[in-house]
């Protein structure tokens, strides 16, 4: 995430984790992420959180 940031600081990420507990997430997003989704992965809340993340991305550009 950090190399990513360094290149591109504007472009989405989600992180995927095995890790589920609320707590966990925190983490994710102190590293630079903008949402995560833990295993096993629910491809409709996939599509979902990247159908956000895209639209606030292209509506920011």
């Amino acid at each position: 995430v950090t190399a990513i940031r360094r290149q591109n600081a504007e472009v989405p990420i989600i992180a995927q984790t095995a890790y589920a507990l609320p707590h966990d997430n925190i983490r994710c997003f102190e590293v630079g992420c903008n949402d995560y989704i833990s295993k096993p992965i629910n491809a409709l809340l996939l599509k979902q959180k990247i159908n956000e993340l895209l639209n606030a991305y292209i509506k920011n550009s």
